[in-house]
């Protein structure tokens, strides 16, 4: 009798064993469902907008989840985020040293006029406004081209706002700054220069 209920245990044991096998292979299965459902390939590029800079940025979509703030081309991403009436301010909301315009009041040195569409304008820090324009039109090392694509104004840098969204294509090295990222890459695998 004693013999019969070890068995029996066993059995339990063993069926609970099972249970938890295949628990666990379900688990690890699913795990492995859900890689292959978002495959690398079909990862895309899509667009967020950054209301620091006003601008609508690429990034690496990956298939999962994400917010409002992502958009399939850079078009609607302006076009439903972009604020075309920005008034004219320093970069990084710094506050502005002064005012000018274009009828003679200038800003002191070390600083440069932005104007607004009127001729009014606020002074800026130069050396901040002019590495801000640097990383806007940003430019790759000697051998290496600049990634650009194609949008509504022509071929325009591919920028991001950090390496960290993947947003570079294969094959590119991204290169961070301040305020932007962009990508750059061979000739023989990117072609040439883009005008």
């Amino acid at each position: 009798m004693q013999e019969k209920e070890n068995n029996k245990t066993n059995h339990n044991t063993a069926h609970l064993t099972n249970k938890l096998l295949v628990t666990v292979d379900l688990l690890t299965l699913r795990s492995r469902e859900k890689v292959k459902l978002i495959p690398k390939r079909f990862f895309k590029f899509q667009y967020h907008y950054n209301s620091t800079t006003n601008k609508c940025l690429s990034f690496l979509y990956k298939g999962c989840g994400g917010n409002i703030n992502n958009h399939e081309t850079l078009y609607g991403c302006e076009a439903l985020c972009k604020k075309w009436d920005v008034p004219y301010g320093c970069v990084d909301r710094k506050n502005p040293t002064g005012i000018c315009n274009i009828e003679g009041v200038t800003c002191p040195e070390g600083n440069i006029c932005k104007y607004d569409r009127y001729g009014d304008g606020v002074c800026c820090d130069k050396e901040t406004e002019e590495q801000y324009r640097k990383e806007r039109k940003p430019e790759c090392d000697e051998g290496k081209v600049l990634i650009k694509h194609q949008t509504s104004l022509g071929w325009v840098p591919l920028l991001g706002t950090k390496c960290s969204y993947e947003f570079c294509p294969e094959g590119a090295d991204c290169v961070e700054g301040k305020w932007f990222a962009h990508c750059c890459g061979s000739e023989e695998k990117f072609g040439p220069k883009k005008a």
